[in-house]
């Protein structure tokens, strides 16, 4: 999957998207978001909600894995989103995602989901990992 730079607030602490300074978003924004796309990477912090996510409009890559996210409220607005690692949360519904048509890869393993219908929607979908979670059988 071709995208643009890198961008990495992993292990930082934040706990709401609201503590990253609004100079590195404009920052991040203005010099990857210009390039047709970027990757985020928010790993490993302590978020709870991403309803503010809207704030990184170009990114193609997103990577919010090891966080303690019950939902995905937030993400609708990231329409172009080619990938999406929401693993290692406690995601109890994927309902977001089903806004999502650009969505190749969703990584949603160790979660506490119990169904998948969200994906059902998302027809550019090519990787679905949805490992060490209580979903029953279920056919895309």
């Amino acid at each position: 999957m071709e995208s643009g730079a890198g961008v990495s607030l992993s292990r930082r602490g934040f706990s709401s998207l609201a503590q990253i300074p609004s100079d590195v978003v404009e920052r991040v924004e203005r010099d990857h978001g210009a390039r047709g796309g970027y990757v985020l990477s928010l790993a490993q912090n302590r978020l709870t909600r991403i309803d503010d996510m809207y704030i990184f409009r170009h990114v193609v890559e997103l990577d919010l894995s090891g966080n303690m996210l019950r939902s995905l409220d937030g993400l609708e607005a990231l329409t172009w989103l080619e990938r999406l690692n929401v693993s290692q949360n406690a995601l109890t519904t994927l309902d977001a995602v089903a806004a999502m048509p650009q969505l190749r890869e969703l990584l949603v393993a160790e979660n506490d989901l119990v169904q998948l219908d969200a994906v059902a929607a998302l027809h550019s979908l090519a990787v679905l990992d949805a490992s060490s979670n209580n979903v029953a059988a279920h056919r895309l």
